[in-house]
């Protein structure tokens, strides 16, 4: 299990498969929904509801990309 610490010092816990998506994200910096598996858009989803990624609707395409607060993933 790993956890994400923003930058107020709140942690989070992610899953093995959260934190696979986390550094696709970080890697890439914007990735597509539309670029992703059904199972990713679901888990990228859930990150955005965690804060940890953001979600943002730029024309007809859906975009995330890693929240600022969110500081950085540590293995626990």
């Amino acid at each position: 299990m790993r956890f994400v610490e923003f930058t107020n010092g709140i942690k989070t816990f992610v899953s093995g498969e959260e934190q696979e998506l986390i550094k696709h994200v970080m890697e890439t910096g914007i990735v597509l929904k539309k670029d992703l598996k059904e199972r990713q858009q679901l888990l990228a989803k859930r990150l955005a509801e965690k804060s940890i990624l953001i979600r943002q609707k730029v024309g007809n395409d859906i975009q995330f990309k890693l929240s600022n607060s969110a500081e950085y993933t540590a293995p626990y």
